[in-house]
């Protein structure tokens, strides 16, 4: 966690004792879990996606409903992001004016990723400095180990 996100979390943590620091923490678990799962569903959609160029000569038919199934899946993906990046973001204080940002940035496929990445690296360095156990899919457990 950066200096900025260890202050705003300590400053809310001590008007409502540790209560607010486990809400915050308990809400960037559930964050991080859901940017996993985009990030997840975004790559797979990605080889989705590939798939009728390995198969030259094939049935059009295919490449127009793996189409589909790329467009629902990358759907899926940004609203699990979306969902995902505002629990995580909100944990961390951060402003609304950056939460729209980042928002509008899961429209963009190569700065999606990025973001993405950036805020799940911050909350598996928040949770595991809470004591918490993460793993490759997010916390483990209900709480810290």
């Amino acid at each position: 966690m950066t200096d900025h996100d260890v202050e705003s979390t300590d400053a809310r943590s001590q008007g409502d004792g540790g209560d607010q620091r486990l809400a915050d923490l308990q809400r960037c678990a559930s964050g991080q879990k859901l940017v996993i799962y985009a990030i997840l569903v975004y790559l797979g959609a990605y080889a989705v996606r590939l798939v009728p160029l390995a198969m030259p000569g094939g049935n059009p038919d295919v490449g127009v409903l793996l189409l589909g199934v790329t467009l629902l899946a990358g759907l899926g993906a940004a609203v699990l992001a979306i969902v995902g990046l505002l629990r995580v973001a909100t944990a961390f204080g951060y402003s609304t004016p950056m939460k729209v940002i980042f928002c509008l940035l899961m429209f963009v496929p190569l700065a999606s990723l990025l973001v993405l990445l950036h805020l799940n690296g911050q909350a598996t360095a928040a949770l595991r400095e809470a004591g918490y156990t993460v793993g490759f899919l997010g916390v483990r457990g209900d709480g810290p180990a």
